[in-house]
């Protein structure tokens, strides 16, 4: 992008009309093909910056230098010098335009895979996951998911055998029960939860 704004500028200065002493017979000379090409430097320059036009303006800027090509040929060929210097030698030119075009294709034309992001929560088919996807850490923090889900069944089967214990017990044995328990304390009012059985009759009576 850089280089396609400096060599623009060229085309706008007093060394519009050694670029304009390049433009073999064949071709239209005239100092306005040397402000067109300038002009659509520039704009392939700026488009490359943006995201949406960086392809186009990277194939438009290719054939824009195949176009110009002939031009530095003949220049080369017929020493036409350039700015009082002597013109870069074809052996020389032929490669940089192959590299600046390999460049422009390379980082603007050629498709590439589009990038998978992270899963989204919003997405049905993920489940949402606090670890990473691979490496030693992803197996550290499923190992420690692990023992922590481990721990919360243990916890939670100690605190209904607590409970089973709590509301099985006599009213007067409830409070040694709350009192020993270290990991569920029955809040005020937990014997509500307990079913009260009601003591049943004999109905066959003695014969």
């Amino acid at each position: 992008m850089i280089m396609f704004l400096v060599t623009s500028t060229a085309h706008f200065s007093g060394m519009k009309h050694d670029l304009a002493a390049m433009i073999p017979d064949p071709l239209p000379d005239g100092l306005w093909v040397i402000y067109l090409t300038g002009v659509f430097e520039i704009a392939g320059a700026i488009g490359l910056l943006v995201p949406r036009t960086r392809r186009i303006a990277a194939i438009c800027l290719v054939l824009l230098m195949v176009a110009l090509f002939p031009a530095n040929a003949y220049a080369a060929l017929n020493g036409i010098p350039f700015y009082g210097e002597v013109p870069t030698p074809l052996w020389l030119r032929a490669p940089m335009q192959l590299l600046f075009i390999g460049m422009l294709w390379w980082t603007s034309i050629k498709e590439r895979p589009e990038e998978v992001g992270p899963p989204s929560a919003e997405d049905p088919a993920v489940i949402p996951m606090s670890y990473p996807r691979e490496g030693p850490q992803r197996r550290e923090t499923m190992n420690f998911q692990i023992r922590k889900q481990r721990r919360e069944e243990m916890l939670r089967e100690a605190r209904n055998a607590l409970a089973r214990r709590f509301c099985s017990a006599s009213p007067e044995r409830r409070g040694a029960v709350r009192a020993s328990s270290l990991v569920w304390e029955p809040k005020r009012g937990a014997g509500r939860l307990c079913k009260q059985r009601k003591p049943t009759r004999n109905r066959g009576g003695v014969g």
